[in-house]
């Protein structure tokens, strides 16, 4: 299976990947480029697509937390 991150907004490909995992991180990373180059609110929109057809937004959203989890260290 091959993961892409996909800008909406432009219609571009940001980013492929081999893992949920590593696509749900990079979209993370992208997310916090994007608020440090252009302010706190700003955002572009992206979606993960798994061999071409978008995932279920559930699927990312649970990934997205576990992942948030992990770096910040967990809840303390």
């Amino acid at each position: 299976m091959k993961y892409t991150l996909h800008d909406t907004f432009n219609r571009t490909l940001i980013s492929r990947h081999r893992t949920l995992e590593g696509a749900v991180k990079a979209g993370l990373f992208h997310a916090r480029a994007v608020r440090r180059a252009n302010g706190q609110n700003s955002y572009i929109p992206t979606e993960i697509r798994c061999d071409g057809r978008r995932l279920d937004d559930d699927q990312v959203e649970s990934m997205q937390s576990i992942s948030y989890w992990i770096q910040t260290g967990g809840a303390r």
